[in-house]
């Protein structure tokens, strides 16, 4: 391969030893190392390589190029033995844009290759946008490193390609010879290639091939496909498909389809196409049906004369069985044991494993084959191949024989295989157990007398002898009580009131357990467990004191009002409050005095019921007392007359009133 400047030879990487320590440069020898090539043999240096990702990141091509010359290559296959020089043109790359134009229509294309292993083969593109995982490395029997490559092109058959081919440039098995494909990896079934558009580009390359000719009159009718059934019932019917394409470039009237049964000598049939234009396919279905067993093999071919003979037929093998009608029971559900007296549900499965559809009714019976009784029997309404049905039986234990009882169904279908008509299975029968069961247990929160424990016959026996009911401080700690029941029947309720004395308890919080000491079946019910915390003992507060005494009696003067001044000789006004503040009324009458001074004269009194005062326990009430200010000495109010001198003990007089002390009041009560 190669451009206007420069010739290549294109191949895999992996022919290259370019896949951990390929080196740009590098020389290319052919025949390869393998093959006893040496530097002698050098024929190019490699100039580019796509590296591969083995993360398990996509790939799409695994392809490098070489450096080489004219002068050491040829642009051609051998011409004897091989297809020769391909063309420089890819193919379906209408609008020569380098790419596929529609990579689906490679599909059902006919191909071939030249390699170094298997030389010229034959092929055909069965798989496109294909998305494979290679090994690139093996140790012992296991792969060790893979790449994942998507886009891929999938040509059959395995015989395509061997070892050794990867490299081969793959070309359209006709005359045009155009590029296809680059081979890469293969298995014993199917060989895969890069697509060759990918690859060129990647490389910026084209291949050095001839021009295309102008396209010569091709008529090439081909089988492409065959599908049917895996396998078919004798003298039953099934479909045949059979796919045929124009691969030519003329169009192509009226051809016959044929479709033989090779192991019968049969034809199954023949169809007509009325015509197919360039380009186009078209499916046909034939109905077979084989009227003898084993593997038939089955050959579809068209009549129509045309250039390329070798895809005109395909074949395919399907395998016929004999009519088979096999009704098996098939398993059985339910427990493995059940207490005596109890009932319990068994379901046996029948199912169709034979080809036949069973239309008819059958019944279906389980017998205790220990007991020699049968527990039931239904029946089935028919059963379609590959199906099943479950068929449920309800079995009363009650006076059953203790141990296991060997259960046997048994379906009454006369058919083909009488060896899975039964199926058996062991349920074992126990006896009632003994259970009690301590379903509740209460007390204080924090410290109170003690604790009540409820216990329940929850078995299926009735319990004679007396048991006890030990109480612990904890899981194995110390027992603070112990109660006992005397005997209990089946399904009956007790309580046991056990007192805890906490006297010396710490003071925290406590888990305290119950558990009853009768051996029975169920040891898991035995025991129930509460929290209660301990506190420090709470200390009385002292009593309220005593109310005050209520007080005596006791009047209060609380008020006195009078003008602030008055004329010598005017009579002034005084108002004074009296009020009782003591605890008891005043029904005596008293006086209220008022005085010129603490201890002057007596300016004036009045005198107060005690029965206005006595209506309420504390009560105020008012007196008024008139007071004169009359002194001894003259005073001088009236200035029209003069007045005479006064005598010397009188001249004081003005200066004392001047000077008088306030008036004061006193209750004359007693207090």
């Amino acid at each position: 391969m190669g451009t206007t400047r420069s010739i290549h030879t294109q191949t895999n990487p992996f022919s290259l030893p370019l896949l951990a320590t390929a080196t740009i440069g590098d020389p290319e020898y052919q025949p390869g190392p393998f093959d006893g090539g040496t530097a002698a043999d050098q024929i190019a240096t490699l100039s580019d390589f796509q590296t591969i990702t083995f993360s398990g990141a996509n790939n799409t091509i695994d392809a490098a190029i070489a450096l080489s010359s004219t002068d050491l290559l040829d642009n051609a296959v051998p011409a004897d033995d091989g297809y020769g020089m391909p063309n420089s043109t890819i193919y379906g790359d209408a609008n020569g844009d380098g790419l596929f134009d529609n990579r689906d229509a490679l599909l059902g294309l006919n191909v071939q290759k030249y390699g170094r292993t298997t030389r010229l083969t034959h092929g055909q593109i069965t798989g496109v946008n294909a998305t494979v995982t290679v090994c690139y490395q093996v140790s012992g029997i296991s792969c060790t490193k893979t790449a994942r490559f998507v886009d891929q092109l999938i040509i059959s058959p395995g015989t395509f390609s061997g070892g050794g081919d990867s490299g081969s440039l793959i070309v359209t098995d006709d005359a045009n010879l155009n590029p296809v494909g680059l081979l890469f990896a293969g298995s014993s079934s199917v060989t895969i290639a890069n697509r060759i558009d990918l690859v060129l580009n990647r490389f910026g390359v084209s291949v050095d091939g001839f021009a295309p000719p102008p396209p010569r009159p091709l008529t090439d009718l081909a089988v492409i496909g065959m599908s049917g059934p895996s396998t078919l019932v004798q003298n039953t019917t099934g479909n045949i498909a059979v796919t045929v394409k124009n691969f030519g470039n003329q169009d192509i009237s009226s051809f016959d389809v044929t479709l033989q049964d090779t192991t019968a000598h049969v034809i199954v049939g023949t169809q007509t196409v009325a015509g197919l234009v360039a380009g186009a396919s078209t499916t046909l279905t034939f109905a077979w049906t084989p009227a003898t067993t084993g593997d038939h093999g089955l050959v579809a071919s068209h009549n129509l004369t045309d250039q390329r003979p070798g895809n005109d037929q395909r074949s395919l093998t399907i395998p016929v069985t004999p009519p088979i009608t096999d009704v098996a029971v098939t398993g059985f559900t339910g427990a493995g044991s059940v207490i005596v007296g109890h009932t319990v549900n068994v379901g046996v499965t029948v199912a169709n494993v034979g080809n036949q559809n069973v239309t008819s009714s059958f019944t279906v019976s389980l017998q205790d084959s220990t007991a020699g009784v049968t527990l039931g029997t239904q029946t089935v309404a028919g059963l379609a191949p590959g199906t099943n049905t479950l068929v449920v039986f309800s079995w009363n234990t009650t006076g059953a024989a203790l141990g296991g009882h060997t259960l046997v169904a048994t379906q009454s279908l006369s058919d083909d295989n009488a060896a899975n008509n039964k199926l058996t299975s062991v349920v074992t029968v126990t006896p009632k157990p003994t259970d009690i069961a301590l379903t509740g247990i209460t007390g204080p929160r924090s410290v109170a007398q003690g604790d009540v424990v409820t216990v329940q016959n929850v078995g299926e026996v009735d319990v004679g002898p007396s048991f006890t009911v030990i109480l612990t401080d904890g899981w194995a700690g110390p027992t603070v009580g112990t109660g006992t029941v005397a005997g209990l029947v089946v399904g009956a309720t007790t309580t046991v009131d056990i007192p805890w004395n906490t006297a010396g308890a710490a003071i925290t919080g406590h888990t305290l357990f119950a558990t009853q000491q009768l051996a029975d079946a169920n040891p898991a019910n035995n025991s129930i467990g509460i929290g209660i915390n301990v506190t420090l003992p709470s200390v009385s507060p002292p009593p309220p004191p005593p109310p005050p005494p209520p007080p005596g009696t006791d009047l209060a003067v609380t008020g006195i009002t009078g003008p602030r001044s008055v004329a010598q000789g005017d009579t002034a006004h005084v108002v004074v409050t009296v009020q009782n503040v003591g605890g008891l009324d005043v029904t005596t009458n008293f006086d209220v005095v008022l005085t010129d001074g603490f201890a002057g004269a007596t300016g004036g009194g009045r005198q107060l019921h005690g029965h206005g005062l006595g209506k309420l326990p504390r009560c105020r009430t008012t007196a008024a007392a008139t007071a004169s200010t009359t002194a001894a000495a003259a005073a001088p109010a009236a200035p029209a007359a003069p007045a005479a001198p006064a005598p010397a003990a009188a001249a004081a007089a003005p200066a004392a009133a001047a000077a008088a002390p306030a008036a004061t009041a006193a209750a004359a009560a007693a207090d």
